[in-house]
């Protein structure tokens, strides 16, 4: 037979060797798995993920969006902080007939806007790295807003920007930190 206890707070004792701790004894499990539990400022409250195999050309100027690596979620949290990790497999640049242009890596979540600048200014006529990319983009939305965090490339002048390489994998991990 189950039985049931309600209550708002639980304190442990504030003296002897477990003072102001709560035990969950060996062999015992303290299921949150029907409710939350929110951690502390600072503590992660989700993950999510995306990956593809897929890459994204981007040319001639304009924002283009890496649909595949869209990561959607709704916010545990108020105010919370969205902590992106960006593996692209590959990001290459490559001029025409120009140098010194810009070319943009932005990550948005549809009113926020983080935006990594990467200048070329090589003499040959490409540029090929593999970076990880992080970034963090801080909020106001408040608890059960669903968002999606997208990854954007933009390419400036008669540059071409190359985001991932097709066969192999590149990843986006959105984490959201409590505030």
């Amino acid at each position: 037979m189950a039985s049931e206890l309600y209550v708002e707070t639980l304190k442990g004792l504030t003296s002897g060797a477990n003072a102001n701790k709560v035990i969950i004894p060996s062999g015992q499990t303290l299921d949150a798995s029907a409710g939350s539990l929110l951690p502390s400022s600072g503590g992660i409250l989700q993950r999510v993920n995306a990956s593809t195999t897929n890459e994204l050309t981007v040319n001639n100027g304009g924002y283009s969006n890496w649909d595949e690596l869209d990561c959607s979620l709704t916010t545990k949290g108020a105010n919370s902080t969205f902590l992106i990790v960006f593996n692209p497999r590959r990001m290459l640049h490559a001029y025409v007939n120009t140098n010194n242009v810009d070319c943009f890596v932005q990550f948005t979540d549809g009113t926020n806007i983080k935006r990594f600048r990467m200048y070329y200014y090589g003499s040959s006529t490409s540029e090929s790295l593999t970076p990880t990319m992080v970034a963090e983009i801080d909020t106001s939305w408040a608890t059960g807003t669903s968002k999606t965090v997208s990854v954007q490339g933009y390419s400036g002048g008669n540059m071409t920007l190359v985001l991932g390489d097709s066969g192999a994998t590149s990843t986006m991990s959105v984490y959201e930190v409590a505030s």
